[in-house]
């Protein structure tokens, strides 16, 4: 959680903020006042299969048939890559396939 939220704690900024910021500069102001509990209930992270379908079953809901994903650790965390796809294409998009 560390990593994911020195790397990407503007996923924690709420509502739509996040769309209407300008420039770069401005997502690292912003991000600046947002805590690691923030990124962490912004985030689907973990091996909890339900916790990734829940973050992803609004947009099965709203028609989307196309979603990109990013493992957010990065090599500085000892990142699993393969662990991390194969979760996603074992565990995860056969249940959203399921909402869907």
């Amino acid at each position: 959680m560390r990593v994911a939220h020195e790397l990407w704690a503007n996923s924690g900024l709420p509502g739509e903020i996040a769309q209407v910021l300008p420039s770069p500069k401005h997502f690292e102001q912003a991000a600046a006042v947002v805590d690691e509990q923030s990124t962490r209930d912004s985030i689907a992270y973990g091996d909890d299969v339900d916790r990734h379908v829940s973050a992803f079953a609004p947009y099965v809901d709203a028609g989307f048939d196309e979603v990109y994903i990013a493992q957010m650790g990065g090599a500085r965390s000892g990142t699993d890559y393969r662990g991390f796809f194969d979760f996603y294409g074992s565990r995860v998009l056969p249940k959203l396939r399921e909402l869907g």
